[in-house]
């Protein structure tokens, strides 16, 4: 019993770890994409702040003033040939990243690599059809006694 107990696991393994592997790599990349979907909502709700502020925050309307009219209060002086960067352009936002679930490692995902491998899954087919010849070999089924009528 054991031999066909051996012989039907290979069988199953061979069938539902690349299922398994390819569940845990879709879960992966859900996860991934909802990071960029959380990072999207996130730089919207910035985007939608700075809109809002905009109208009453006084640095901004200076910066944008001078950014897109090229207009500087007379106070203030923006040296040309120097090797101090420019200010960062008003209204733009340092992109949000959330970071990403690691990849799937287990060694059930190693396995199935393993076994989608057309030689390692014929390897493991021949395997286990030879184990389930060995035991109908080994461990004949019961003879049955049949009854005559005399």
């Amino acid at each position: 019993m054991g031999l066909v107990g051996l012989s039907v696991l290979i069988v199953a393994a061979v069938v539902w770890l690349p299922s398994i592997a390819r569940v845990r790599q879709l879960e992966y990349q859900r996860a991934s994409q909802e990071n960029r979907l959380k990072e999207a909502q996130a730089t919207i709700a910035a985007m939608e702040r700075l809109i809002a502020e905009a109208p009453t925050d006084e640095v901004l309307t200076k910066r944008l003033a001078w950014s897109k009219l090229g207009l500087l209060p007379s106070n203030e002086a923006w040296p040309l040939h120097t090797n101090v960067p420019p200010p960062p352009a008003p209204g733009a936002l340092s992109p949000i990243h959330y970071t990403d679930p690691p990849p799937p490692d287990a060694p059930v995902d190693r396995w199935a690599k393993q076994v989608q491998s057309p030689a390692y899954r014929r390897g493991l087919l021949v395997l286990a059809g030879s184990l389930l010849i060995a035991a109908m070999l080994l461990f004949p089924g019961r003879r049955r006694r049949v009854k005559t009528a005399l």
